[in-house]
């Protein structure tokens, strides 16, 4: 985490790789300089390139891209809207669901990630605009990752466990 006004850096050579000027400004037009900031930073780049695993692929076909699209605003307004509880930092699961990649892969997965990311304060609860951005980004995401979801939803056999 960072000590107030000042930029975070690499902890290991102390690098700043990232544009924060850009990344604090939340600008919907420049989500693809987001996407680069985002992706210099560890856990970030890992959630961009990690394949995703087969609960969640199966979770988006059985949704469809038209209903897990759907799902984004409330999984979001119920997660993050709010200012930080004791829960914060342990309601987005890690894998089994692409809208939780999403969330880790543009540092909207709790609120300590936000204040980093896009200089919020974690005792501040979300305005329309933000949870605006960051639906899109979470979108966005989505679209780029998932491009051969069919529109509507798909027959997915269970999966029995052994």
């Amino acid at each position: 985490m960072r000590a107030a006004g000042s930029n975070p850096t690499c902890a290991d050579c102390n690098a700043d790789l990232v544009d924060w000027e850009s990344v604090w400004d939340r600008d919907p037009s420049k989500i693809d300089k987001t996407f680069q900031n985002l992706k210099h930073e560890y856990i970030r780049h890992y959630y961009w390139h990690r394949a995703f695993d087969e609960k969640a692929i199966n979770y988006a076909r059985r949704k469809g891209k038209i209903a897990l699209m759907a799902a984004i605003e409330p999984r979001l307004q119920s997660c993050i809207s709010k200012p930080a509880d004791s829960f914060d930092g342990r309601r987005t699961n890690w894998e089994g669901n692409p809208i939780h990649y999403a969330q880790h892969a543009t540092a909207t997965c709790c609120r300590r990630c936000i204040e980093k990311w896009y200089d919020i304060p974690r005792d501040q609860e979300l305005n329309k605009d933000e949870m605006e951005y960051f639906t899109g980004l979470v979108t966005r995401y989505i679209d780029e990752r998932l491009t051969d979801l069919s529109p509507d939803p798909e027959k997915v056999p269970a999966k029995r466990s052994k």
